[in-house]
């Protein structure tokens, strides 16, 4: 029911830093109870400023009444709007691109 999320660009214990719920603007979540039927197509949370992050912990604190406390997350999925290319294939594209121009003035100039 209730949780915490955390996001870190490493493993290390002290690196976590708490994901604000924009729907709340605090650090606790609350998720929608499941019906538990087969049409059910999960519950969507959009973040106003996208996070850039490599690990994710889910610091889960209620349920929905089970007295032994028994909590499931049947799947957990992330998107970004676009991919982010790598810093290393923007350089190669502008060598390459350098590169061919170059070759075609040379080949202007000699021919």
């Amino acid at each position: 029911q209730t949780l915490t999320i955390s996001y870190a660009l490493s493993a290390a214990p002290t690196t976590f830093l708490p994901l604000i719920d924009p729907s709340t603007n605090n650090n606790t979540w609350t998720f929608d109870q499941a019906p538990g039927s087969s049409t059910y197509t999960g519950q969507l949370f959009t973040l106003a400023v996208p996070q850039l992050a490599e690990f994710i912990r889910f610091d889960i604190k209620t349920n929905y009444g089970d007295p032994h406390r028994f909590v499931g997350l049947s799947e957990v999925q992330f998107y970004t709007p676009a991919p982010v290319p790598e810093p290393s294939s923007i350089g190669l594209f502008g060598v390459g691109l350098v590169l061919s121009c170059l070759a075609i003035r040379r080949a202007s100039l000699t021919g």
